[in-house]
Order: C-alpha cells, then structure tokens, then sequence
C-alpha cells in the first residue's frame, strides 16, 4: 500500500506517504482512532477529509535529533497534524538505541494492515539508517506497529541479518554514512490478500516475508533478489542495491498473477554514472523479468526531453 520509492543520488533520502480517512478535527493528546474507518485511496467521491501518514526527516545537519521530535506523523489535507510516535531518548547518546517504551527511533518504510484478516488495525514501521537519529530498541532490524484501536505503538519484531549498531568511538556519526540506504530495512508492502508482509532487508539484499493473519507476526522463508537477471558480473552486483517494494495495481491479464516490482539502483561507486532497474517478481509461480531499465544521468533525461512534446501539450494546456 506504499508509494513507489524515488531514490536520490548514490544513498539518497526517500519520500514515503500512505493516505488515510480519519474525522474531521484530531484529538490531542493522541488518542485511540474509533470505528470502521481505515486507509483508502483519495478518489474524488470521498466525502471526508483525508490524512497521509508518513515518516519524519529530523534536522540533524547540525545535531543529533531531539527526543520530542515525532518519528511517525499523521497530517490531513485540512491541516490537522497529529504525532503518532516519537523519536524516543538514549542513555549514552546516538550511538546506543533508543531507550525502550520512550521511542521508535529512525523508521522509514510503511505498511498498513487494515485488520480485515488479522484483526487489527495498524501501521508498520521498519527501522533505517540514518546519521545522528539512533536506531530504535529493536536495533537496525526492528519493525515497530501502531495499533488504531488503542492509539498505541509497539516494538512488533526483529528482522536477523539486517545490519549492525553504531561503533561507540565515531562521535561525529560519520562511519554511518556509507550505511545509509544500503543497511537496516527500506521499504515494506502487504499483500492484496492482506495476508503476508514484505520488507526489503537492505543488508542482505533480500525480500523477507512475515504471515500477518495472526496478531504476531510470524516469518516465513526470505526470498533472495536475483540481482544476475541484471549482471552476472559479481563486482557490478556488490553495486546494485535493492531498496523499493510495490504490487502491481492488477493481476497480470494472461495468468491472473499478482506481481512484486523490485526497485534496485546502480550506485556507481565511487564517480561512475547511476542507474535504476525493476525487477518483476510472479509469486505464485516464482518468476522473475526485468521491467526497466533506466540511466539516471541529466544529459539522457536532456535528450529524451528535447525529442518529447510533453511540455509543449503543457504549455498549451497552461495558456488555454
């Protein structure tokens, strides 16, 4: 139920939204959200005001971030704002985790679970890395969970082998750099069925899956990307790195399949020229094609412009 991922530069920072209904008017302090409303497309025959749910990106060019800031928010297009989680507070700075039951940490991916299957109705959040915002209690693979029912979050589960804590001697936090997008958890997807949850392990490269029917989530066998559909040269595979999940609006027409899109990119490390691929993934069948295959560099993206007469149809549409 996730946006599809934009990735900026060779780590890059994400942008993720999720849409919701809520009443109109947020309580404050935060409080359980009631009855049977849940998250939904914004098609224009909805009636009520509608509320994006997102993760923060905290101000830390200067400092660590501070313990209020919220790491989980809900704002509406009528300008309610309404924090769901904080970032939480350490005990011996941003090298060690956040303190458990004062905060989530850095999260970035989302996942809503609309309890038609598991009966309960909540948002998931995975862990990231990012410079001077410490990891949450779970550590780099914890998935946290925001309940609608009682207007709660909670440590949900660890995913193993997803990367590793902060070196207590880096003051300046610089060692993190070279994690950012690359260790940790990116983004995350349910099934249209309702019934599995899929997360990105970005240190392992991998789609993990978790069956989400029951209200513990249990996990079920990882699926490795099969990054050789894009090179077998295995020094241009140490550069791919998988990061965004999304499934396909609808089932394929010739096998009725549901489809995982995989987007990868090409880091290029240290000055080479960055690229982005897409993966396909069949899941019931367990196949896999490559959907695209697209440099990112100016000068390509200058040349498709200068043949294109899309900002032409603009322009006249604007002076019309």
């Amino acid at each position: 139920m996730n946006g599809w991922l934009f990735r900026q530069g060779l780590v890059g920072l994400m942008a993720l939204i999720l849409i919701t209904l809520i009443p109109s008017g947020l309580p404050e302090p935060v409080t359980a959200q009631t009855g049977t409303v849940g998250f939904a497309s914004a098609v224009p025959c909805l009636n009520n005001d509608i509320s994006m749910a997102a993760t923060c990106f905290a101000d830390t060019i200067y400092a660590p971030v501070q313990a209020n800031d919220p790491a989980l928010v809900r704002v509406t297009l009528g300008g309610a704002k309404q924090p769901l989680a904080p970032i939480g507070a350490t005990v011996g700075g941003i090298h060690q985790r956040i303190a458990a039951n004062s905060g989530i940490g850095s999260v970035y991916g989302l996942a809503y679970d609309d309890g038609a299957t598991s009966g309960i109705r909540r948002l998931f959040a995975a862990a990231f890395t990012r410079r001077f915002t410490s990891y949450g209690p779970l550590g780099p693979g914890g998935v946290y969970e925001y309940r609608f029912n009682d207007g709660q979050w909670y440590g949900s589960f660890v995913v193993p082998d997803a990367g590793v804590d902060r070196p207590n001697s880096d003051r300046d936090d610089t060692a993190i750099l070279s994690r950012v997008g690359t260790s940790s958890l990116g983004d995350m997807e349910i099934s249209p069925d309702g019934e599995t949850l899929y997360i990105m392990n970005l240190a392992a490269k991998r789609i993990e899956r978790y069956d989400i029917t029951q209200p513990a989530p249990r996990r079920l066998d990882p699926v490795p990307v099969p990054l050789h559909l894009i090179s077998v040269n295995a020094r241009f595979q140490v550069q791919l790195q998988p990061f965004a999940l999304e499934f396909a609006p609808n089932p394929q027409s010739a096998t009725g399949e549901m489809q995982l899109f995989v987007g990868i990119t090409y880091t290029a490390r240290p000055n080479g020229e960055p690229h982005a691929y897409v993966l396909a993934w069949s899941i019931k069948s367990n196949s896999w094609h490559l959907a695209l295959n697209q440099p990112l560099v100016i000068s390509v993206f200058n040349k498709r412009f200068a043949g294109s007469t899309y900002l032409d149809v603009l322009k006249k549409d604007k002076v019309e």
